[in-house]
């Protein structure tokens, strides 16, 4: 069970890593002050996952992606691929959000990034 408040390359976006069980771990990690105060600041609350291998949370309003959830239970094949699909989601919200639809080096530079730094995360 962690959390991690990340930085998106180019563009000095934060978004928060979760890597936990469920529900039950994230209320916990959901209370600490620099969870709380990351939420606050993006004027976001009342977060939940269910049994849902992983998730990209977004302001629906402005496309803008604050947080990655991947569960902390799955095994490696599932894990990889749910890291990859939920940090194309957010890649591709980014890329909404900055107008960058057509760049595709930033697609393929800011992607490859955050798989790599949200693996080293999770180790």
């Amino acid at each position: 069970m962690k959390y991690k408040v990340y930085t998106v390359p180019l563009l000095e976006q934060e978004i928060l890593f979760f890597y936990c069980d469920g529900d039950k771990e994230l209320q916990k990690l959901l209370q600490k002050k620099e969870v709380k105060d990351y939420l606050n600041r993006k004027s976001f609350e009342g977060l939940e996952v269910g049994d849902a291998m992983g998730m990209c949370i977004r302001i629906i309003e402005t496309n803008r992606p604050i947080a990655i959830y991947v569960s902390s239970k799955l095994k490696a094949d599932d894990l990889q691929e749910t890291i990859s699909h939920e940090i194309q989601h957010a890649v591709f919200y980014l890329k909404q959000m900055c107008n960058f639809r057509e760049e595709n080096e930033f697609n393929a530079y800011v992607n490859g990034r955050m798989n790599l730094d949200f693996r080293k995360f999770i180790k």
